[in-house]
C-alpha cells in the first residue's frame, strides 16, 4: 500500500530531520592550549650576549603553589579570588614548563656551560645552585600578569646562600587569551633569569666557583 504524505507532514518531517542532525552534530572544541617560551623563542626579546664560562649551574628545586598545578590557566581577581579558565589550558604541566624555560633562560643569562636540573647525580656536581620558590604566577586584574618568587644562589656544596632575594614582576598582556597570557609570563621569566644572573655577577669575587 502506498501512502501519500500530506505537504504539511512532509515539511514537519524535514524540520525534525534537520533538528535531529543539529543535535547529533559534534560541537567544535573551544579548548586552546599554550606553552611558555624561552628567551630564544620570544619575539623582540632584549637578549644580552653573555660571555661563555665553564660554569655548571644546578637548577632547583623549583616550588610552585598547588593551586597553579592544574592544566586550566588561572586568573586572580579581587586579591584572593581564583578563576580557572573554561577554555585556556597549559600544553604541559606548569612546573615542567617552568623548569624547561628557566634552564634555557639561565644558561643564556649566565653564559653557563651546562645546566643540570634537580635532583642531579652526585657525579654531575654543579658549581652553583639556583633555588626558586614561586608564590604567584598568573594573570591578574588590569590586563597584566604577576610573577613573584623567592630565590637564592648558593654553592652546591653549601646551604649558606651567596645571594637571597624576593622578586615581583608584572607584565602587560596583549589580549585575554591564553597565548597572550603565556607570552607575558614568558617575558617575566626572562626578566627573572636576568635578575638572577646580574646578582650572581655582582657577588663578591671570592663567591665564584
Amino acid at each position: 500500500m502506498i501512502r501519500i504524505l500530506h505537504p504539511a507532514g512532509a515539511a514537519l518531517a524535514a524540520v525534525l530531520c534537520c533538528t535531529s542532525c543539529t543535535f547529533l552534530s559534534p560541537e567544535p572544541d573551544p579548548t586552546r592550549y599554550a606553552v611558555l617560551a624561552s628567551v630564544d623563542e620570544l619575539p623582540d626579546a632584549a637578549r644580552t650576549d653573555t660571555a661563555a664560562t665553564h660554569l655548571t649551574v644546578g637548577l632547583g628545586p623549583i616550588v610552585v603553589p598547588e593551586y597553579l598545578l592544574h592544566l586550566e590557566m588561572q586568573s586572580r581577581t579581587e586579591g584572593t579570588r581564583l578563576v580557572p579558565s573554561t577554555t585556556e589550558r597549559w600544553g604541559e604541566p606548569l612546573d615542567r614548563g617552568l623548569e624547561r624555560v628557566l634552564a634555557i633562560d639561565l644558561k643564556r643569562a649566565l653564559g653557563a656551560e651546562r645546566i643540570v636540573v634537580h635532583p642531579w647525580y652526585a657525579t654531575e656536581s654543579p658549581d652553583v645552585q639556583v633555588r626558586i620558590t614561586f608564590t604567584r604566577f598568573e594573570r591578574a586584574d588590569a590586563g597584566k600578569v604577576v610573577v613573584r618568587a623567592a630565590w637564592s644562589v648558593r654553592r652546591a656544596s653549601s646551604d649558606a646562600p651567596l645571594v637571597e632575594r624576593e622578586t615581583t614582576l608584572e607584565r602587560a598582556t596583549n589580549g585575554e587569551d591564553g597565548a597572550s597570557t603565556a607570552l607575558a609570563l614568558s617575558f617575566a621569566l626572562a626578566d627573572l633569569a636576568g635578575e638572577i644572573a646580574a646578582a650572581w655577577k655582582d657577588a663578591p669575587p671570592d663567591a665564584g666557583p
